[in-house]
């Protein structure tokens, strides 16, 4: 707060902005007002840094799905049929992060009567004149949420930049103020940069990206990058389908029988999404095929080439104990044009046999006792880098949902 007070007394542009605050703020709750329920891909880079002066460290990426439908931040992975009745925090595996950028971070600013602004005169944004209000929200009326070892809401501070141009609003800045020791978090500060957007035949100023700093009372600092594409108006159901497998969907209309999969069966998988340190994010679909067909009581239930659908539940790059990848696969269903089946299965211990790069790569399945059961299974890779092509081969056994992933 004392650099926000120095730059109210020392850096303040005594003249009059060029045009009224009021009338910015209307159009930017004319534009929230009229923008549809919609969704967004998003994608989260997080990085961490273990202690001060310490180089940044890429942890992991995610993909989520992410809505703004009846005025609430809702989330899901892609691909899913509906958004989850959860929290953020809840879905996403460990790690710092973070929800409001999508649509609740401007309504507060832009939609209530909350913030104290302050003309601060023009700026420079990415090489392009700005208009600068610089913002403070107490804490009796933000309803800013920190969640560290325990939960408070807490007042913020910040600052709008607006396109001298366009007079759209170009970024977004908010810092958390006077937060509770018992959170065991020290620092917040969210930066969202918006750009108009095509929604349902009209052109909205949405979220594009955001970057989200926190730092804990052990030094510990975690940085978010989040990036939002694909968005599109909310209809109800969506389902992504992975572009590189070759008929991946089931044709449509066709009834479905419901079946089961022997307990203690063998699954041969040939995997169809290649996953890449390069690219790949926890919450990515993955597509597989058998290998070999599967039978119960002698009778075939699912031929070979039949469509496996996965998740990608885990890709951390380790860098503590071992320099390697932990990565997590799910298998969810097996999906003929006939019959489909629920699966929970485990990778084998030998689920690697025979695959010369996961031999000299030091490619391992990780003890299932180690790993929380949501995660399907975990396996290991020695390398700064990680690739598994299209058409390795996995193989994973049936085991009781109830029972969770044994070997």
């Amino acid at each position: 707060m004392l650099a926000f007070w120095a730059a109210l007394a020392y850096g303040a542009d005594p003249q009059a902005p060029p045009v009224s605050l009021v009338s910015i703020r209307a159009r930017m709750v004319e534009n929230l007002q009229r923008l549809p329920d919609y969704t967004c891909l998003q994608t989260i880079e997080r990085w961490r840094r273990a202690q001060p002066k310490k180089p940044l460290r890429f942890v992991d990426r995610v993909r989520l799905e992410v809505g703004l439908v009846n005025g609430n931040e809702v989330f899901s992975w892609p691909g899913e049929s509906s958004f989850e009745d959860a929290s953020i925090e809840d879905i996403v595996p460990g790690g710092a992060i973070g929800n409001g950028d999508f649509g609740l971070a401007a309504k507060i600013v832009f939609e209530s009567d909350a913030p104290h602004f302050t003309w601060m005169g023009e700026d420079a944004l990415n090489g392009a004149r700005a208009l600068r209000w610089d913002y403070v929200v107490d804490q009796d009326r933000g309803g800013f949420m920190v969640t560290g070892d325990t939960k408070a809401v807490v007042g913020t501070h910040g600052a709008i930049w607006v396109d001298a141009t366009s007079l759209d609003i170009a970024r977004l800045s908010l810092f958390a103020d006077n937060i509770p020791a018992a959170t065991k978090v020290t620092y917040i500060s969210d930066e969202i940069d918006y750009s108009r957007v095509k929604i349902a035949e009209s052109a909205f100023l949405l979220p594009r990206a955001s970057e989200l700093h926190l730092i804990h009372d052990d030094g510990v600092e975690n940085v978010n990058r989040d990036h939002f594409g694909d968005c599109h108006e909310y209809t109800g159901i969506s389902r992504l389908v992975d572009s590189d497998s070759d008929n991946a969907g089931t044709p449509a209309n066709l009834p479905q029988t419901t079946v089961d999969i022997p307990l203690g069966a063998v699954l041969e998988l040939e995997l169809q999404t290649p996953i890449s340190s390069e690219s790949s994010a926890i919450g990515d679909p993955l597509i597989l095929r058998l290998k070999r067909p599967v039978k119960a009581n002698g009778e075939l239930i699912f031929d070979k080439g039949t469509l496996v659908r996965g998740r990608l539940t885990m890709f951390r790059k380790i860098e503590d104990d071992g320099n390697g990848y932990l990565v997590g696969v799910k298998l969810l269903e097996v999906d003929s044009a006939s019959r489909r089946a629920a699966v929970n299965a485990a990778l084998r211990f030998n689920a690697f046999a025979g695959d010369e790069y996961a031999q000299k790569n030091g490619r391992f399945v990780v003890s299932p006792s180690k790993i929380p059961g949501n995660l399907g299974s975990v396996f290991f890779q020695y390398g700064d880098e990680f690739h598994m092509k299209r058409g390795a081969t996995l193989r994973w056994h049936i085991v009781p949902a109830t029972q969770g992933p044994k070997q």
